[in-house]
């Protein structure tokens, strides 16, 4: 006797049909094992049939793009304590011993987001225990409105590097080092900041510009997708969490920066 089992659900606007579970091997039970999402690198480079999306993603949704149906996972997301052998990788590197936060009251973001040509990616952010909920809700906002992100690596990956990890146009959070401008802890290190795409939005202040490859685009009317600008949706969406904008300085123009409008620290 054949035995046909179809487990059928809702996403988004359709129903979409599982793929038919395997019989175990001389009986008559079903087991259904479903895809698994890779745990690093890059989970879509394009847009893809339903069909295909849940033959190699768990969870999937689907919307009408510029006139075509695509699909793509959803957003998934993970808090953890710091591993144990990240820890170690950041000691002497992004944290110190002085530091004015311990390492145990740090996490680690795990988040799916968008990238500047269409992909998803994994990326990982470390922010402080307090606040990382909320970031979380405000990058689960920004993926479901494709706002574009090139990277996002822990600072221990370009040595603690605020310049490296900027030429690099890497979204960062949590790193300990000294303000640019003052011989004091940065807002960076207390994990209660967050610089994005800072490439694409550089520091300035007058005519200095940093990283110094974002000179082009300290011009901010040469708009390119993954700008931060004035009445841009992104920033109401990091207010909205508990974020502002920018720097506090009106000398200063940080178009990658949000931090804390009320932080513990200040």
């Amino acid at each position: 006797m054949n035995i046909i089992l179809t487990l059928m659900f809702l996403s988004c606007e359709e129903t979409q049909t599982i793929p038919e579970p395997k019989r175990l091997s001389g009986t008559s039970a079903i087991e259904y094992h479903p895809p698994l999402m890779p745990e690093a690198g890059v989970v879509l480079s394009s847009l893809m049939s339903l069909d295909k999306c849940l033959e190699e993603l768990p969870s999937c949704q689907c919307e009408m793009i510029e006139g075509e149906k695509g699909c793509y996972p959803q957003f998934i997301s993970e808090i953890l304590p710091i591993p144990h052998l990240m820890q170690e990788d950041m000691k002497g590197i992004s944290w110190q011993e002085d530091c004015p936060v311990p390492l145990e009251d740090l996490r680690l973001l795990k988040i799916l987001h968008w990238t500047e040509i269409g992909q998803i990616q994994w990326g990982q952010l470390i922010f402080h225990k307090g606040v990382v909920k909320a970031a979380e809700k405000a990058f689960m906002k920004l993926y479901s409105e494709k706002f574009p992100i090139h990277q996002m690596k822990p600072a221990h990956m370009y040595d603690g590097s605020d310049d490296a990890s900027m030429v690099a146009n890497n979204t960062t959070a949590f790193n300990c080092r000294k303000a640019e401008v003052a011989n004091k802890w940065a807002e960076h290190s207390y994990g209660e900041a967050v610089d994005i795409n800072p490439l694409w939005n550089p520091w300035v202040k007058g005519s200095r510009v940093l990283p110094e490859e974002g000179k082009p685009y300290a011009d901010r009317s040469n708009r390119i997708p993954g700008m931060i600008n004035k009445g841009d949706s992104i920033i109401e969406i990091m207010t909205t969490q508990g974020w502002t904008w920018g720097s506090k300085k009106t000398t200063i123009q940080s178009y990658q920066n949000f931090s804390r409008e009320n932080s513990q620290f200040e």
